[in-house]
C-alpha cells in the first residue's frame, strides 16, 4: 500500500497511509464537462464522494438532482494545492483546482465512516460524501462493494470489480 500509485503519486502523506488512493489506470471515470472538474468552495475532500454540477464544480454534498456523483482521488500535489482540514479530518483538494472522481475501477483504499463486511455495498452520503457499508435511510447507492473490511475509521478497500451479488 506504500510507494508509488499509477498516477506516480506516494501512497504515504506525512507518515499517514492515504485514502483516494487507486493503481489501476483501468478506472472509469466520471465524464466531465469542457472545462473539467474543480474544487468547489472550502475545497473537496480527498476519498470522499463528490458532485459535480454542470459547470464542473465539486462539492462533496449534493445540490442538485443532476449532479454527476464520483469517488474523488488523490493527484498530488503540495500544499499550494492540497491542505488538512481540522474539522473534516481529510486532506482536501484547494478551491478552484482540477479533480478526479472515479465512477468504478478495480479499487481504491477509503475511508469508511463505520467499518463494515466483506461484500457489503457502498452508500454515498449525499449530506457529506461520507463512504457508508451497508444501506440506511437517505444514503444514495453506489455501485462499489467492499473487498478488504477495516474498523470504523481504518482504510478499506472497494471495488466495482468481481462484487458479491
Amino acid at each position: 500500500m506504500y510507494g508509488q500509485n499509477a498516477l506516480g503519486v506516494s501512497s504515504r502523506t506525512e507518515g499517514v497511509p492515504v485514502s483516494g488512493v487507486y493503481y489501476n489506470r483501468a478506472s472509469s471515470l466520471v465524464p466531465a464537462s469542457e472545462i473539467g472538474f474543480r474544487a468547489g468552495a472550502g475545497g473537496v475532500s480527498i476519498g470522499l464522494f463528490g458532485w459535480a454540477d454542470e459547470a464542473g464544480n465539486v462539492l462533496n454534498s449534493r445540490t442538485s438532482a443532476s449532479d454527476a456523483r464520483g469517488l474523488v482521488v488523490i493527484q498530488g500535489g503540495d500544499w499550494r494545492r492540497v491542505f488538512w482540514d481540522e474539522v473534516s479530518c481529510t486532506w482536501k483538494i484547494r478551491e478552484g483546482m482540477n479533480l478526479t472522481m472515479l465512477s468504478g475501477g478495480p479499487g481504491i483504499w477509503v475511508r469508511l465512516a463505520n467499518g463494515g463486511a466483506w461484500g457489503q455495498r457502498i452508500y454515498a452520503d449525499p449530506a457529506n460524501g461520507r463512504v457508508i457499508a451497508g444501506a440506511a435511510v437517505g444514503l444514495e447507492a453506489t455501485p462499489w462493494a467492499l473487498v478488504t473490511p477495516n474498523g470504523a475509521g481504518g482504510l478499506s478497500f472497494i471495488t466495482t470489480w468481481n462484487t458479491p451479488q
